[in-house]
């Protein structure tokens, strides 16, 4: 679903962990956090290598290595 991304709507949708841009209200953050649910925060990218680098961050988190794998490749295309 898309979210706006209010810790609310988070909440709702009982997440067993978050992603999270450095640009996502640190208080949505914190409220998140002080209920036990990890976050992973994300810089945003201004390379095509941080890029990459963030691809296979999230596929390792979600175990899809090989899907992350084959988006980094699809990138050098």
């Amino acid at each position: 679903p898309i979210l706006s991304g209010t810790a609310e709507e988070i909440m709702k949708l009982r997440p067993t962990g978050v992603l999270a841009g450095s640009f996502t209200k640190r208080a949505t953050r914190d409220f998140i956090r002080g209920r036990g649910i990890p976050i992973e925060e994300f810089e945003p990218v201004r390379t095509i290598e941080q890029s990459k680098r963030q691809i296979a961050r999230v596929a390792a988190l979600v175990g899809a290595e090989a899907a992350g794998a084959r988006r980094i490749a699809s990138l050098d295309l």
